[in-house]
């Protein structure tokens, strides 16, 4: 999907069995962000003028439980990537990253290039380096995590760290499904249930089916 999205830096590497890959079984674009943190929406408010997209994402992470997770935002910053763009192009990004009511990461502004690809003329190249570092796959799978992300062309930085040039703004809600019988329960329970259903149904799942929501900093 043309959303911000998490995986390792090599989606198809290190899967914990051979014929897994990841699965992104619902990636949709919602009419607004309300169902955010009031504290996050507050601080997108505050940075930005900028049309605010909002989404929901489930994914699977099918990988070996210490494979380190990596935020992947060129997908919603180059959507239109091409190999045949003109030298290359480039933008920055950061986030700041909640579970319920809590900040879970703030990922620091990193500059994501794409540029024409001398290797596969089919797809361009994306230079997003590894250093947007979320987490592992043990600690992220069963979370519920809103990801407050921002794109910058200029990179520059205000005093309170956020950008001060604007260009895209997501806030958007990533549910990291487990695999397997989970995975295919959720499958059946979305079943003839609208995008708000779910998406409900995913904010009100118990401890039971997600990980304390401590507060982690990183």
């Amino acid at each position: 999907p043309k959303l911000p999205m998490y995986h390792p830096y090599h989606p198809f590497k290190n899967v914990s069995k051979n014929d897994e890959i990841l699965q992104v079984p619902l990636a949709v674009v919602l009419p607004d962000p309300s169902s955010a943190p009031i504290s996050l929406l507050n601080i997108a408010k505050k940075n930005t003028e900028t049309e605010i997209t909002s989404y929901l994402i489930v994914q699977t992470l099918p990988y070996d439980p210490e494979t380190e997770v990596i935020c992947r935002y060129q997908y919603a910053l180059f959507p239109e990537a091409k190999s045949e763009m003109n030298g290359h192009e480039s933008i920055w990004a950061q986030s700041l990253i909640y579970e319920k009511d809590h900040q879970y990461a703030k990922i620091p502004a990193t500059q994501i290039k794409i540029y024409e690809s001398e290797k596969n003329k089919l797809s361009p190249s994306i230079l997003c380096g590894n250093s947007m570092k979320l987490g592992n796959v043990n600690d992220l799978r069963g979370r519920c995590l809103w990801s407050l992300v921002l794109g910058s062309h200029t990179g520059t930085l205000k005093d309170d760290g956020f950008f001060a040039e604007i260009s895209h703004a997501f806030i958007g809600l990533t549910y990291f499904i487990h695999h397997g019988d989970a995975y295919q329960n959720f499958l059946h329970s979305m079943k003839k249930k609208s995008t708000r259903e779910i998406l409900n149904h995913i904010l009100d799942l118990k401890d039971a089916d997600i990980k304390d929501d401590s507060t982690i900093d990183r």
